[in-house]
């Protein structure tokens, strides 16, 4: 068994280090691109996607962050000025800087709500909401969360409804109502898939799966495997481009279920999980 926790150990490590040097190559694809390009569009879009490659790099981050508000307020571009908003909310996020976070979260909701675009608002408040947890504000977290559901609700914004599902499910998760948390986590998923964001889905396909080691239901924690599998199969045939970075999300993936398996004694289990057609 040790050999196996080894073999496993060294792919995990192995797939680690494949992301970075990965992450490394397209930046510099991206940082020539912007060298290249105008004060257009295409500008604000590789900006974005250098903010994305840079979440290793945090500080790198935040200067592409600031690039691309800078940009954005100078082509007067509303819509990359509240993406620019929202990046500096994750940025507050991470750093569990809340009061920080309010400051930027204030200039994102009136100016996104004024061009409607709410999956921002939600995405941002949803960071906002999230961070009681670590606060341990729980009573603060569900009501606001239930606050946000009424509004996306309202608004008939799928996005919102899910975001708010999942902060609702993180509440009950954290005061021990774990099988309600799964059934609120059940339901987010499900309404997921209709709007076709792959980071979402598979988020909450992560959350379940603690959701379902806490419970010890095992055959839910292969149910997991399986819809992971299939979510992204469907996500390769919407971005071929993505298909290699996708297959490694999923052999990481694998390699962290198997780690939980082996920890709660599933040694079987693990064995059957690491044998799926991928």
């Amino acid at each position: 068994m040790n050999k196996i926790i080894l073999l496993l150990s060294w792919m995990f490590l192995g797939g680690v280090a494949y992301v970075y040097a990965d992450d490394s190559s397209a930046k510099e694809i991206l940082m020539q691109k912007l060298e290249s390009t105008g004060h257009d569009t295409l500008r604000l879009k590789t900006l974005c996607e250098l903010v994305d490659v840079c979440k290793p790099e945090p500080i790198v981050r935040k200067q592409y962050v600031d690039e691309l508000l800078k940009e954005a307020e100078s082509q007067k571009d509303n819509l990359y000025k509240c993406r620019a908003y929202l990046y500096h909310i994750y940025i507050c996020f991470n750093e569990n800087n809340r009061e920080e976070l309010r400051k930027w979260l204030d200039l994102l909701v009136p100016l996104a709500k004024k061009e409607k675009y709410y999956d921002l608002v939600f995405l941002g408040e949803q960071c906002d909401i999230d961070l009681l947890v670590l606060n341990e504000s729980f009573e603060e977290l569900e009501d606001q969360a239930t606050d946000m559901l009424h509004e996306a609700q309202a608004l008939k914004n799928n996005k919102g409804i899910v975001l708010a599902y999942q902060s609702i499910a993180r509440a009950y998760r954290v005061t021990g109502r774990v099988k309600q948390a799964g059934d609120m986590l059940e339901k987010a998923y499900a309404q997921s898939l209709e709007f076709n964001d792959y980071t979402i889905s598979a988020d909450i396909n992560n959350s379940l799966i603690m959701v379902y080691k806490l419970l010890k239901d095992y055959p839910g924690l292969l149910k997991c495997i399986q819809e992971r599998e299939r979510i992204i199969q469907n996500e390769i045939r919407r971005q071929p481009d993505m298909e290699q970075m996708l297959h490694l999300d999923f052999f990481l993936f694998i390699c962290i279920l198997c780690r939980i398996l082996f920890c709660n004694g599933r040694f079987a289990k693990c064995k059957e999980v690491y044998s799926v057609d991928r």
